[in-house]
């Protein structure tokens, strides 16, 4: 999927179903403005989540667009009561969510299935 307003994305979003309403969307690279496009779209295509977790393990990059999405979908979720976290991350991209005070705002645990 080509990335919006024809910038090139340096992140893979892979959607993965692990059961009935449950999804692993995995991320790989760099979670910019053009990357947050590619994740808001695989988001979007996810029908009838009860659960959904994103694979932030493979990150390498995170800026606010990237950070605003995601906060937006944890937003979205609550809402329709679906289960939204985040896998833990690498060192660098917890101390992102340390620096910005999101730990407390984007739920994180284990790969949860």
């Amino acid at each position: 999927m080509p990335a919006p307003d024809g910038e090139d994305s340096h992140l893979t979003v892979d959607t993965e179903a692990v059961g009935e309403g449950r999804y692993v969307v995995h991320l790989d690279g760099e979670l910019d403005l053009a990357g947050a496009g590619r994740l808001d779209a695989q988001l979007e295509a996810i029908a009838d989540p009860v659960r959904i977790v994103i694979d932030v393990d493979k990150v390498s990059f995170i800026d606010s667009g990237g950070l605003a999405t995601l906060l937006a979908w944890r937003r979205r979720c609550s809402d329709r009561r679906v289960d939204f976290t985040l896998t833990p991350g690498t060192p660098a991209v917890r101390k992102i969510f340390e620096v910005t005070g999101l730990l407390d705002r984007l739920p994180s645990r284990g790969a949860q299935r």
